[in-house]
């Protein structure tokens, strides 16, 4: 039985081998899809990677820029990373009654790029500071529509906190929910 069944498939298997199908011509890649996707990944790297490791790895000094209008640094990387037009677009907001800076970026055109970031001093983070996004996402149909997502990013940079789906587009709104999740937060005895 053992050599029947190792005859038979010795059969199959040689015999396809032996079919003579062509391989299959990879698809060719349409370059504006290719370029599309690169703009993305470097987008991303700069919202999501850089943006959060200056915020909590720069002892405070990536936050006064902000807060004192400084771009320099964040629109020079966004320039030779992403480009000098969406650097351009890149644009600061301090709120110094809450202790941070809004950032607004160019409108984001995939999830999950961000619309805005928040950055806030807070003596209770480990680094002093935390940063809070607001990222574009899916709208499935039959479902009412969330433009965005609430996030928070770790001070080691490698956890983002989901604090959910959002129907706004605009940066006040983005900072008003902050600020009612902070006043939130301190009345219940947990400062943020």
């Amino acid at each position: 039985m053992r050599l029947a069944i190792a005859l038979v498939l010795s059969l199959l298997l040689g015999g396809c081998a032996t079919t003579g199908t062509a391989p299959v011509p990879p698809t060719p890649v349409d370059p504006a899809v290719a370029a599309a996707k690169a703009q993305h990944g470097k987008i991303y790297q700069l919202q999501h990677q850089l943006v959060p490791n200056w915020v909590h790895k720069s002892s405070g000094a990536f936050y006064t820029a902000l807060v004192i209008g400084d771009l320099a640094r964040l629109r020079e990387v966004a320039s030779e990373l992403v480009s000098p037009d969406y650097a351009a677009g890149i644009k600061v907001t301090a709120y110094p009654a809450l202790e941070g800076v809004l950032i607004e970026y160019p409108a984001p055109l995939t999830p999950p790029l961000c619309y805005f970031a928040f950055v806030r001093a807070n003596s209770k983070s480990s680094s002093g500071y935390e940063i809070y996004t607001y990222e574009k996402t899916m709208t499935f149909p039959g479902m009412d529509p969330i433009y965005g997502v609430v996030g928070n990013w770790s001070a080691d940079g490698n956890r983002h906190s989901n604090l959910g789906g959002r129907k706004y587009q605009d940066a006040e709104s983005f900072v008003r929910d902050l600020k009612r999740d902070s006043q939130a937060s301190k009345t219940a005895g947990n400062p943020s």
